[in-house]
């Protein structure tokens, strides 16, 4: 008897859909017979944004070599077809060799601080360098939109500290913007002794989360 988890999000509910018709399709069956089946068949894994792998658990005894033999060849062509529906595909940057999908990007906004904590900064300091060296809010755009086009759904802006950079507010107003191109998730690492001065107009552009 297989066993199935009931709660799928909307972007699992979306890859079973997409698999039940590359099954209907390879193997010329109803696509409405062809998700009921898959449902049967398939384990939706408990993160949606990692690979998803179809799992099929069994609560019955094991079977001998000689019965596993016997398993209805249309179920292991549907099970077939399901594993190549649902597998990530590797020709995405974004996927390693191990079939992971990597969904989130961390941007370094700056190498400077207004802090200087001994575990971070050296007595004798450190050579930092020249602006012009550093990505521009238009470069910081462009990099995270072709990530997003690739798939990644969550953001986290770092530092050092990005709120000693005097175009913070307008980079989160242009990163906020993504969501309407799959971003979910905008967030930011800060030592909060600035945060408060512009927190209320980076919620605005679309900031959904600080870790202090």
């Amino acid at each position: 008897m297989v066993k199935m988890l009931s709660a799928v999000s909307h972007r699992r509910l979306w890859r079973f859909r997409q698999a039940a018709e590359t099954v209907a399709k390879n193997t010329k069956q109803d696509v409405t017979l062809c998700r009921q089946n898959v449902r049967k068949l398939v384990v939706l894994g408990p993160c949606s944004r990692r690979p998803v792998h179809p799992r099929c658990y069994s609560t019955t005894p094991k079977h001998s070599s000689k019965q596993m033999q016997q398993v209805d060849r249309s179920e292991a062509v549907m099970n077939l077809h399901v594993n190549e529906a649902l597998q990530p595909s590797r020709s995405s940057p974004l996927t390693d060799s191990f079939g992971r999908f990597h969904d989130y990007l961390r941007i370094s906004l700056t190498e400077r601080c207004n802090l200087r904590c001994k575990y971070c900064m050296p007595e004798e300091g450190v050579q930092l360098s020249p602006s012009e060296k550093l990505l521009s809010s238009e470069e910081i755009f462009r990099i995270a939109s072709l990530f997003v086009r690739e798939g990644v759904s969550k953001i986290r802006l770092t530092g050092g500290e990005p709120m000693v950079r005097k175009d913070i507010v307008e980079v989160v107003a242009r990163l906020g913007s993504l969501k309407e191109k799959g971003l979910e998730t905008l967030g930011m690492t800060s030592n909060g002794i600035t945060l408060g001065r512009h927190l209320e107009e980076m919620v605005k552009g679309g900031l959904d989360a600080v870790n202090i």
